[in-house]
């Protein structure tokens, strides 16, 4: 493929996806026609999606989204920079992942605390296990009543086929220094001692994770180690023992943080994307349709776009 049929290609997508933009901007304008909208302050709106885990953010159409640190912490960043939004709300639709991703987000929201924008959660489907872990972290948290949530636990596994190997006469020659060097090795058998020293790294990070839920939701680590068992909740349920604070939609989060933020009509909601590109394109859609785009699925057609974009630089010349 030649240079300029490959930009050429790109430029086609671009436009397609900024044509998508209007028509999607377009149809929620005709959804709320006839109803007269004055704007009001800006609310941050930050998306944590599918499994969490350290470094970038990745997902489109193409691959399941998913949720990293680096990305989540300097939106978060951005959305306390910038003075002209009022209040930050973290959509939570996510069954968790790493711990370490998951204690960057909530070290950075724990951060950002009373520092004068307030910090609203809203749960969707699933805010379970890391997924849980960071709206504890939030001022304030909603849930849907059929949310499920919790699973404040740790798990650590691993396959073992030495069986198997064992079966069809395959030996493993491993060469180490350190005794505990190849701990957990699929080609052997755990020892006892083994088993002991790796139950003891999961309990203590078990603890540690009990230990900033509780920081987060203002209570003793007592009262959150009762139900830190790896079981899950509905938001309900969650909401009677405390692990959330009320019921309610993504629009009721929305709503609630305004009022917090003491914004007067009905807030414009931001993105907060790292990404500084394709923002601009929904910004112009969003003025030509005469109302803005729905930041979660802003954040859908951006990871949309860039995987078109990437399919288009892989292919075959």
């Amino acid at each position: 493929m030649k240079p300029k049929h490959l930009f050429l290609g790109c430029g086609v997508i671009v436009l397609c996806f900024f044509m998508l933009l209007v028509f999607i901007v377009l149809v929620q304008s005709a959804f709320l026609k006839g109803t007269k909208i004055k704007k009001g302050g800006k609310i941050g709106v930050v998306e944590i999606s599918g499994v969490i885990h350290s470094g970038g953010s990745t997902g489109g159409p193409f691959s399941e989204s998913t949720t990293g640190s680096d990305s989540i912490v300097r939106a978060l960043k951005k959305g306390m920079e910038d003075k002209s939004i009022k209040a930050i709300l973290l959509h939570v639709n996510s069954p968790g992942g790493s711990p370490a991703g998951s204690y960057e987000i909530y070290s950075q929201v724990m951060a950002m605390r009373g520092k004068g924008k307030p910090i609203v959660v809203s749960m969707g489907d699933v805010a379970a296990s890391g997924g849980y872990y960071i709206a504890a972290a939030g001022e304030t948290v909603f849930a849907n009543p059929s949310t499920l949530t919790g699973s404040i636990g740790v798990r650590m596994g691993t396959l073992n086929w030495y069986g198997l190997m064992k079966e069809y006469g395959v030996e493993d020659m491993t060469i180490k220094a350190g005794k505990h060097k190849d701990i957990g090795s699929p080609f052997r058998p755990i020892s006892e001692e083994e088993r002991a020293l790796l139950q003891e790294s999961v309990d203590n990070i078990h603890a540690q994770f009990i230990r900033d839920v509780a920081a987060g939701r203002g209570v003793k680590e007592r009262d959150i180690r009762e139900y830190a068992t790896g079981m899950i909740f509905t938001g309900e349920q969650a909401k009677q023992i405390k692990l959330v604070d009320r019921i309610g939609t993504y629009h009721d989060a929305v709503d609630y943080a305004a009022r917090k933020a003491r914004i007067k009509g009905e807030p414009e909601l931001i993105n907060l994307k790292e990404d500084d590109f394709f923002p601009f394109f929904q910004t112009a859609a969003s003025k030509i349709a005469g109302m803005p785009l729905d930041p979660r699925t802003a954040g859908r057609l951006d990871s949309m776009v860039q995987n078109l974009l990437l399919v288009t630089e892989l292919a075959p010349h």
